[in-house]
C-alpha cells in the first residue's frame, strides 16, 4: 500500500509521495488509517486457500517488488502469481481477463469443480 500511495501522489503532484507522514495524517483525519496499516502484508500469511495473484508488471502506481512480497508471504500452499505483460496501465489490466479469460477460466475449472 505504501508503494501505491507514494507513486500515485508523485502521478498527481510532484514530490507529494516523498511526504509519506503526511499523507497519513491526511488519510487518518478522512476517518482511515495509515498506510503501514493498509498493507495486506500484514495479513497475507492468513489466506490458506488456493489463491491467484495478479499484477501489471511495471504498473506505475505501484512496485513489482510489492505485488511479489505479497504473493511470497501467503499462507495459502495453493498460489500462483500472474503478470500481466505489455503494459505498464493497470486499467488495461482491470480488463485483462475480459479479453483473455483462458488463464482464468482455467483456474476456476482446477479449482471451484
Amino acid at each position: 500500500m505504501e508503494a501505491f500511495t507514494k507513486n500515485y501522489a508523485n502521478s498527481v503532484l510532484d514530490g507529494a509521495g516523498d511526504f509519506p507522514e503526511i499523507l497519513d495524517f491526511e488519510q487518518i483525519k478522512a476517518g482511515g488509517l495509515k498506510n503501514a496499516e493498509m498493507t495486506p502484508h500484514l495479513f497475507a500469511k492468513d489466506v490458506k486457500m488456493p489463491t491467484l495473484v495478479v499484477q501489471v508488471r511495471g504498473d506505475k502506481w505501484t512496485e513489482d517488488s510489492d505485488g511479489q512480497k505479497t504473493y511470497e508471504l501467503l499462507g495459502s500452499e495453493e498460489k500462483e502469481l500472474f503478470w500481466i505483460e505489455g503494459t505498464t496501465r493497470r486499467w488495461v489490466g482491470y480488463n485483462y481477463f475480459g479479453q483473455n479469460p483462458e488463464k482464468l477460466l482455467g483456474w476456476f475449472d482446477k479449482y471451484m469443480k
